[in-house]
């Protein structure tokens, strides 16, 4: 007798239990329709049959558009108001007379007959789950009930249901976590007071925990979970009384795996802090050039958060090799955010600027960004200098690497402003001004000047460049100043000023520092490499450019030169920066 009870509720508990007397809510148009089956048999007490009865009662005066109906039940069923039909007054609970036996797998048949075909149903069932039949058969017939559609509650009657252990529910704190997260569960269990009611868990049908639970004077009681070895995927939990899993209950959580997070840069270089910290948190992080990478549903549905680190905007029917984030892409990333996504965005020499306040992207934004119509570029010096060591004699087709260096400075010193400063430089292991610093409007006479410029020997010194790069700009007026440094990856020589080649980590002059220095000043620079990945001095010059605040190309065709000149000169010319009387006033101290 006991088994079958327990059984019963594991059907009962197994399905969702809300409070009869309140059905959930339902889809708009859909009729809600509930039979309450009551238990007659000899088995309730006469206080329990009373308070099914007041329950019953209850549940017609409330019933508002839900149909209702009743049956009562013992060895066999008997419909005893058809569902949606007026009770008439009647007093629906009873008393009635105890009826022998008990058939509960009879009973929810009639009850599931007696439903309409569609909408939502749902059967109350009140009884103390005592049966004098076969008990599979009851389970059957609530699954056949449940296929149909057809959801079953339980309202327990009688003391030895009452004072039997029972897991009377189970759910999560957080249903979804990330993985590394704790699942917590939570199972509420229900007996006589002050049992100790031993309580096994497990996950996806495995025992992972046992524990007792102590009820309190009411006979309840609660176990908590905390599974932190559950991998990413849906799990299902399951906590049952005792040896066996009859009286249970279940619940699923969801572990995702560890946020994918993607950062558009301009060039796919990895911003230092930003990456730093992601990855602390645990992200699968991965860095991409704007210019690489596609923005559009498919390619956002694999990732949890999008990061544009400093990014232009794109201009309509604006050819470049610096990738501007298009409005297509902006449209994609707002449509990704409504369904759930997370974009960040930081600013710098690109990001914010006032390209961004007309921008779709904008509309997403929590900050306001003014823009102020066309405003003039602040003037700019540029000194440009050009490695024209042995290997830049090398030829690709029909030109040289020099020829193509200077093309390509050229072209990049034409898209400049005529009241804009510029210099051309070429250095082997002394510099050489073939254009010394002087308006952009001078540049066309001394064009054919320049183009001699031919390859020489050995390396580029860079520590060299950049001094005289630097000590050519110091004395300039302008906002900006600039300096565009073009060398071999596999033969930047001088890294450490008067130390060509030896190691010179103790001298303490190095190119780098010097950049530091410069950029403390006002100037920076940007640094344009030619040459693969795995050259011995890759990093270093990557190093100089980051350090130096400005951007670090790399590239292996010298045909590229012309649009990476073009594009980095555009970029310095742009530049956010607005030299302008500040006046500020106190408003009030801050704590």
């Amino acid at each position: 007798m006991k088994r079958t009870a327990l059984i019963l509720r594991t059907v009962a508990l197994l399905l969702i239990v809300t409070a009869p007397l309140a059905p959930r809510a339902h889809r708009e148009g859909t009729q809600r329709s509930v039979i309450y089956l009551v238990d007659g048999s000899d088995s309730i007490s006469p206080p329990e049959r009373a308070r099914a009865s007041r329950f019953v009662d209850e549940a017609f005066a409330r019933r508002g558009t839900t149909q209702v109906g009743m049956a009562m039940f013992g060895a066999r069923p008997e419909l005893v108001v058809p569902v949606g039909a007026d009770p008439a007054g009647r007093k629906l609970g009873g008393p009635y007379a105890p009826l022998p036996g008990t058939d509960i797998g009879a009973a929810v048949r009639l009850a599931a007959a007696a439903l309409p075909d569609g909408g939502e149903r749902r059967i109350v069932l009140l009884s103390d789950g005592r049966t004098t039949t076969d008990s599979t058969e009851a389970l059957a017939e609530v699954r056949a009930a449940r296929k149909r559609g057809i959801l079953l509650d339980v309202v327990p009657l009688g003391e030895s249901m009452a004072s039997e252990p029972v897991v009377r529910e189970i759910g999560t704190v957080r249903p979804h976590v990330s993985e590394g997260e704790p699942v917590e569960a939570v199972a509420q269990v229900r007996g006589a007071a002050g049992a100790e009611v031993p309580l096994v868990w497990s996950r996806d049908g495995d025992q992972i925990s046992r524990t007792t639970v102590t009820l309190d004077s009411r006979g309840e009681g609660e176990a908590r979970l905390d599974d932190v070895e559950a991998d990413s995927g849906v799990h299902v939990y399951q906590a049952w009384l005792g040896q066996e899993p009859y009286d249970s209950a279940r619940t699923v959580a969801i572990v995702s795996g560890r946020p994918r997070v993607l950062v558009l840069g301009t060039d796919g270089e990895r911003p230092t802090l930003l990456a730093d910290a992601l990855e602390r948190a645990g992200a699968d992080l991965r860095v991409t050039a704007l210019a690489d990478a596609r923005i559009d549903e498919t390619t956002l549905s694999e990732l949890d958060l999008v990061v544009l680190a400093d990014l232009p905007i794109a201009r309509a029917g604006e050819v470049t090799l610096l990738a501007g984030l298009d409005a297509q892409s902006q449209e994609a990333l707002i449509e990704f955010t409504r369904r759930g996504g997370g974009v960040v965005v930081t600013g710098g020499t690109y990001g914010f600027a006032p390209e961004w306040g007309s921008a779709p992207i904008a509309r997403m934004l929590p900050v306001e960004i003014e823009d102020q119509g066309e405003l003039e570029d602040p003037r700019l010096a540029m000194a440009i200098m050009l490695d024209r060591s042995g290997s830049m004699g090398a030829y690709v087709g029909s030109h040289s690497k020099m020829e193509l260096a200077v093309e390509a400075a050229l072209a990049a010193a034409v898209t400049l402003e005529a009241d804009d400063l510029v210099a051309i430089a070429s250095i082997d292991t002394v510099t050489t001004w073939n254009q010394p610093l002087g308006p952009a409007s001078q540049l066309p006479a001394r064009q054919e000047a320049i183009r001699s410029i031919d390859a020489g020997g050995g390396g580029i010194y860079v520590y060299t460049a950049l001094a005289d790069a630097y000590a050519a700009l110091r004395g300039a007026s302008t906002p900006v100043r600039h300096v565009l440094l073009f060398s071999d990856t596999a033969d930047s020589e001088e890294q450490f000023g008067g130390c060509p080649f030896a190691p010179c980590r103790d001298q303490g002059n190095s190119a780098i520092s010097l950049a530091a220095t410069a950029r403390d000043a006002g100037i920076t620079t940007s640094v344009v490499g030619i040459g693969s990945e795995r050259d011995h001095d890759t990093q270093f010059l990557r190093d100089l450019a980051a350090t130096a605040g400005g951007r670090f190309y790399l590239t292996s065709r010298a045909t590229d030169l012309r649009k990476i000149f073009i594009s980095e000169t555009r970029a310095a010319a742009r530049s956010n920066v607005r030299a302008e009387p500040v006046r500020l006033s106190q408003v009030s101290d801050h704590p």
